[in-house]
């Protein structure tokens, strides 16, 4: 796949590159994965979110689920397709925060996969 721009930098620290590696090999293996992060994918910047939302895409067979923070509150976000927005193509969890921040209280998640 070509996902450079040109003239823009868009892979700092060649992230994208080695998700997609990892994710092509737990492909090639048959095997699930869980994308754990601390920014929310809705967050994420254009050009490096619409990167990560198209692998997001590419490996929906693979990616189970996506774990991320950042917000304090928890929630689940479905994550929708780029060319069919009545597609979903994932689910993020997103947790709460352990430490208290603007009159939130402290919280944890317990989930159970099976």
């Amino acid at each position: 796949m070509n996902w450079y721009l040109p003239g823009i930098k868009n892979d700092p620290g060649n992230q994208i590159a080695w998700l997609e590696n990892e994710l092509s090999e737990i492909e090639a293996a048959g095997g699930y994965a869980f994308i754990i992060g601390h920014i929310m994918p809705s967050n994420f910047t254009e050009v490096w979110g619409g990167r990560y939302h198209a692998l997001m895409e590419r490996y929906q067979h693979v990616v189970r689920m996506g774990l991320f923070g950042h917000t304090h509150s928890e929630y689940f976000q479905v994550t929708r397709s780029g060319t069919n927005p009545l597609k979903n193509i994932g689910l993020s969890q997103i947790g709460p925060s352990v430490t208290t921040y603007t009159d939130n209280n402290p919280g944890y998640a317990i989930l159970e996969i099976d």
